[in-house]
């Protein structure tokens, strides 16, 4: 009797053990086979080790208003290395500042979270000697701008909720 027990006993263990080694293999799977691809990550050391992409450039500086640690973060490899960082408000819980950094031969959207419903000016500015597009205008009633810089082999934008002065900080603390 003791005998058959135990053998049944082993015999659901085994089972369990083969299970969660094939439920893990299936999780993998999806990861292996798209490997490179747009994903999200945790934070920025997670983005560093696991997507490949070795050089994001961050922030230093943050405004009052912005939280850290950044609230969202998508980044890959293929077709092109791109990184998505946002930043939520302090006091609220939207969007107030996305950084985009895509390869200069890749795709960087039009517009992210944050969109301009008006214009108001474009200039060209000289952001720490780096040619650079400055935008100010409205977003949903409140003023936003944006800035578009070139930095090493990436086209960098960083769009923010704010008068330009804070955004140039921002991006300013950025460079290398």
């Amino acid at each position: 009797m003791k005998k058959k027990f135990l053998i049944r006993a082993a015999l659901s263990v085994a089972a369990i053990a083969a299970l969660v080694v094939f439920l893990k293999t299936l999780n993998w799977l999806p990861s292996a086979i798209e490997d490179g691809y747009m994903r999200s990550y945790a934070d920025v050391s997670g983005l560093r080790l696991k997507s490949g992409i070795k050089d994001p450039h961050v922030p230093s500086y943050f405004p009052e208003g912005l939280r850290w640690p950044p609230s969202a973060i998508l980044a890959q490899r293929r077709p092109y290395p791109a990184i998505i960082m946002e930043f939520n408000g302090t006091k609220r819980n939207d969007v107030c500042l996305e950084i985009f950094q895509y390869a200069r031969g890749g795709r960087m959207p039009a517009e992210g979270r944050i969109k301009f419903s008006e214009i108001k000016e474009k200039a060209r500015y000289a952001l720490k000697g780096r040619p650079a597009l400055l935008e100010a205008g409205v977003c949903g009633g409140e003023p936003c701008s944006r800035i578009t810089w070139d930095e090493g082999t990436y086209r960098m934008r960083a769009v923010m909720k704010s008068p330009p002065f804070e955004l140039i900080r921002v991006a300013g603390s950025m460079l290398r």
